[in-house]
């Protein structure tokens, strides 16, 4: 087992991952790490002004992180990746849930629909994406090619998500958005990422693949808005004993940080990790500063 602490530039959270047999995708075809001369070039040719952020009661343009997404920003690319896009976002609102009553000591008392409502009040229709592999075999699971929302349904502990959360996702929601005609995302070809690039801005948006580069592409300043929003309303239609409206959305951020750094552990965590900000010359590209160790040791990010 190796223990990984992960400290995230101007976060005050430290995430602590244990990961066991953690592989890239099965999917991932050869590919050579991404320099950070390309990763600059790569940005500064690539990136893209989001013009509309979006507020409050207003649909969300979102997309997973997945390399795979080929359209670009011309041609329909949804602007914001965050992992699992809107069915990423449920998940995120019942993970919450469930480490404040882990660590609250409390018990809430909440519909599992009227999280998926608060949600959808949030960004809009839920979104999600599979892969041509998973419509080929006549996967029932609708998101079985997204590695972070397929992940957590069959590793729900690692996710942070109950058995019941699980129960409502497969059993209720997931054949609801089929009955009312909701379609995947179905991603082609193989996962080929170069590099995991995380976008600190809120205005600013990255495709996923330029020529022959592919990488991950994760807008978090924008992911933790959404969380903030969707905490808040949550806590407003609820009662929780000696929890402040600012404990329940921090709870809800880690809940959110624990899940996605699975997921990059899981599928991405021999990537180079490339920062961007909106500086006051324009873009920065930061590299994200790895030291891996041998097992049993920490590795600090």
């Amino acid at each position: 087992m190796i223990c990984i602490v992960i400290l995230l530039p101007d976060s005050k959270f430290v995430r602590l991952v244990s990961v066991v047999d953690h592989l890239e995708h099965p999917n991932q075809k050869p590919v050579e790490a991404m320099r950070y001369e390309d990763a600059r070039e790569f940005v500064q040719a690539n990136h893209f002004a989001i013009e509309a952020i979006p507020e409050a009661n207003q649909p969300w343009n979102l997309r997973c992180v997945d390399d795979r997404e080929n359209r670009t920003h011309e041609n329909g690319l949804p602007d914001i990746a965050i992992p699992g896009a809107g069915l990423g976002l449920v998940m995120d609102a019942f993970a919450g849930l469930n480490l404040l009553e882990k660590e609250k000591g409390v018990t809430i008392h909440i519909d599992a629909k009227r999280i998926v409502e608060v949600v959808e009040g949030v960004v809009g229709e839920i979104s999600f994406h599979t892969d041509e592999d998973n419509i080929r075999e006549d996967n029932p699971l609708i998101c079985a090619g997204c590695g972070h929302c397929a992940g957590a349904i069959k590793d729900p502990e690692a996710y942070l998500l109950t058995d019941s959360a699980i129960h409502f996702l497969k059993g209720s929601l997931l054949p609801r958005l089929t009955e009312q005609g909701e379609k995947p995302t179905v991603y082609k070809g193989a996962h080929g990422a170069k590099a995991f690039f995380i976008i600190d801005a809120e205005d600013v948006g990255l495709p996923a693949q330029s020529g022959d580069s592919q990488a991950y592409v994760y807008n978090r300043a924008l992911h933790e808005k959404a969380i903030r929003e969707i905490g808040k309303r949550l806590y407003s239609g609820l009662y929780v004993e000696r929890v402040s409206e600012d404990e329940f959305v921090e709870i809800f951020l880690r809940a959110t940080e624990k899940r996605v750094g699975e997921t990059v552990f899981r599928l991405a965590r021999t990537l180079p990790k490339y920062r961007i900000l909106q500086g006051k010359e324009g873009i920065e590209v930061d590299e994200i500063k790895e030291e891996v160790e041998s097992p049993g040791q920490e590795v600090v990010v």
